[in-house]
């Protein structure tokens, strides 16, 4: 389906067995819907599975605008990409998810802004990304994620959440109990750009690589940096639950412990 300007809303459907796009680089991209010129289309409570395309097997998007509200979007072998957004500059190329799930492809989301493109947007409301070779995937400095809400990006083989070209995460909001958000750097940096820091809960996201390890910076913002392993001893005396045993924190470089232990007890003959 190709929207190319105008508007379309697609409702309780399946789409299934698209193979090839409408107009770009010969009609590879797109497999369910292709999206360009100022175009806007809403998917509610659908499912997209078995798709087939070489950019975007649900959708490839350049220049316009995508929402996808509960909608199930579904690969198979863990090839290609469920949604591919193609940064262009008036307008700009946007899909917002809420709800729903991505399961089964190589990636799950594959946001492209690189400065000759401009921009291209990926806003995570709720829904999950996972059983997928990998999540999600930023490329130049004009992509952009914004994850919010219960959003859940997990279990993926590889990675969850993969970060190029510089802060391209930005926490919109306080994420649910369950959200697992991990993430994979190729090189140290600051990783979240909400103005407000009360939202970057470090627990509330793993670093997928194991190189670094995730604290928050002096202004607050979540970084991933090289870790640092603190050993706790307590010597004559135990801990606060009687235990004597070393207690470990892996701590990003430049970072306070924040596991330091208190309340041990000092044993007999000894003065705490």
């Amino acid at each position: 389906i190709h929207i190319g300007g105008g508007s379309l809303t697609v409702e309780n459907g399946t789409i299934t067995g698209g193979t090839t796009g409408d107009g770009f680089n010969g009609g590879k991209g797109g497999g369910a819907f292709y999206v360009n010129n100022g175009g806007s289309i809403t998917v509610n409570n659908c499912i997209l599975t078995g798709n087939r395309a070489e950019y975007g097997d649900a959708f490839y998007m350049k220049g316009g605008s995508a929402t996808v509200n509960n909608t199930t979007i579904t690969g198979t072998n863990k090839e290609g990409y469920a949604l591919w957004l193609q940064g262009n500059n008036d307008p700009k190329t946007s899909l917002t998810m809420n709800g729903g799930t991505i399961s089964g492809f190589d990636w799950g989301a594959f946001v492209q802004g690189k400065s000759d493109l401009g921009t291209s947007e990926f806003t995570m409301n709720g829904g999950c990304i996972s059983d997928n070779k990998k999540g999600v995937r930023n490329e130049g400095p004009n992509s952009k994620i914004i994850i919010s809400g219960d959003a859940i990006v997990s279990n993926n083989d590889d990675h969850n959440v993969e970060l190029n070209d510089g802060i391209k995460v930005s926490v919109a909001s306080a994420l649910g109990e369950n959200a697992d958000i991990g993430i994979y750097m190729n090189s140290s940096g600051e990783f979240t750009n909400s103005t407000d820091t009360t939202l970057n809960d470090a627990s509330k996201f793993n670093s997928d690589n194991t190189n670094y390890a995730v604290g928050k910076n002096a202004d607050g913002q979540l970084y991933l940096g090289t870790p640092v392993k603190v050993t706790y001893k307590v010597v004559n005396g135990t801990w606060s639950d009687d235990s004597t045993a070393d207690k470990t924190e892996t701590v990003q470089s430049g970072s306070k412990p924040a596991s330091v232990p208190t309340g041990m007890k000092a044993s007999e003959g000894y003065t705490g």
